[in-house]
């Protein structure tokens, strides 16, 4: 498939993206270990809906 590549790459720097913004709005408090199994607990989303979960639910979680 000649856009597999492309897709895998585009998907790969969107979760790099999120996780570089998660980490600055948590700062010491981020747990990698918790956002990488908080992504695939979400199922199939697209880029901008799995943004909005981090920032909705995981951020908010992490903070208390």
């Amino acid at each position: 498939m000649p856009g597999q590549a492309c897709s895998y790459y585009y998907g790969y720097s969107r979760i790099i993206a999120l996780r570089s913004d998660a980490q600055k709005a948590l700062g010491t408090g981020f747990d990698a270990r918790a956002f990488h199994d908080f992504v695939p607990a979400q199922g199939l989303l697209t880029p901008d809906l799995l943004r909005q979960a981090v920032f909705e639910d995981f951020v908010p979680a992490a903070r208390r």
